[in-house]
């Protein structure tokens, strides 16, 4: 992890590759900027024909890796008497180094690399490293050894921190480094999103009751989820009730556009640790049928004829008043 905090430390693992791997060896220095950098150590060296680890740093005067920045190194040394070195696939890991970040440390520290020498008719070619030195929110008590997360943890945007601890006694040595890897636990912290609509099923008037017009659904899969039950929010209209589970709403009397021509409800979605969703207010609409007869209007006398008078007289004329709800016309007729 390059993610240094100024003031500890930071390890940086070297790799080699070559299109041979039986080879004489190879003679490395490791160039850092000792404004940013020190070195602590160098652990884990590939100890195949290993020559010499001089982990004393060496001013680079002659800037020998072609870096200004770059001015001191340590060197490390490898010799094949059989030429078969390193023997191993490669890629190959061929050490850690160790570092220790200034506390005064900001920017990135260049890390680059030189040859002290190379198998004849080999060129060396080291790839240069800007290690980021950035404030991390890992800190170790030197004394304690208690390490210290000054992130407040948030499994979305972070779901482990990993760190490398070494330990140094009072003549300088240093232990290995132990990799260390803190999880951050998930917990179920965002409210469900209710995704069912804003207006429910139009029922006909006399329609019957105890009718489903509406089922509320939800999505809780922004973070973990242990379902989510449905409830109505205060103010929803008594005739309406909805089951927690299945998010289903009920209308409990026979709706009756003269009486009520709309219902309002407000459904909420809470998961198991208790968040709850926004609210989402509903529709329900109640359509008018035709289900009140027409009031005759015509009196109950007709006119009085004289006999003798003639056939087919219009005698009396009905009418009705079909208002009280919707009306499509009346038609009339003689009772048995």
């Amino acid at each position: 992890d390059l993610d240094a905090q100024r003031g500890e430390q930071v390890t940086l693992a070297i790799n080699y590759n070559a299109i041979d791997s039986q080879l004489p060896g190879l003679g490395l220095r490791i160039h850092y900027d000792s404004s940013m950098l020190s070195v602590a150590g160098v652990t884990d060296v590939l100890d195949k024909d290993l020559i010499y680890t001089d982990t004393n740093p060496q001013a680079d005067s002659s800037d020998l890796d072609g870096n200004v920045s770059t001015d001191a190194y340590v060197t490390v040394a490898w010799a094949s008497l059989n030429g078969d070195w390193p023997n191993t696939e490669l890629p190959d890991e061929l050490l850690n180094v160790l570092f220790n970040v200034s506390s005064d440390a900001s920017g990135s520290a260049a890390v680059g690399f030189s040859a002290t020498s190379t198998p004849v008719g080999y060129d060396f070619s080291g790839v240069d490293y800007d290690l980021q030195i950035i404030d991390s929110p890992l800190s170790i008590n030197a004394q304690t050894g208690e390490v210290t997360l000054s992130d407040n943890p948030d499994f979305e945007a972070r779901d482990s921190y990993n760190f490398s601890v070494t330990a140094t006694d009072a003549a300088g040595n240093v232990s290995d480094a132990q990799s260390v890897t803190v999880s951050v636990a998930d917990i179920d912290e965002n409210a469900p999103v209710i995704t069912s609509g804003d207006t429910a099923v139009t029922l006909d008037e006399n329609s019957g009751a105890d009718q489903v017009i509406y089922t509320a659904t939800a999505d809780d899969s922004a973070d973990m989820s242990d379902g989510v039950s449905f409830s109505l929010a205060d103010g929803s209209d008594a005739a309406l009730s909805i089951d927690a589970a299945t998010g289903e709403v009920s209308l409990s009397t026979d709706p009756d556009y003269e009486a009520q021509s709309q219902y309002n409800f407000t459904v909420v979605a809470t998961d198991v640790a208790g968040n709850a969703s926004a609210a989402q207010s509903v529709t329900l609409e109640i359509n008018n049928v035709d289900d009140t007869a027409p009031a005759i209007t015509s009196s109950d006398t007709a006119v009085t004829i004289d006999e003798n008078s003639g056939a087919d007289q219009v005698i009396y004329t009905a009418t009705a008043d079909d208002s009280a709800d919707m009306s499509g016309g009346v038609s009339f007729s003689l009772a048995d």
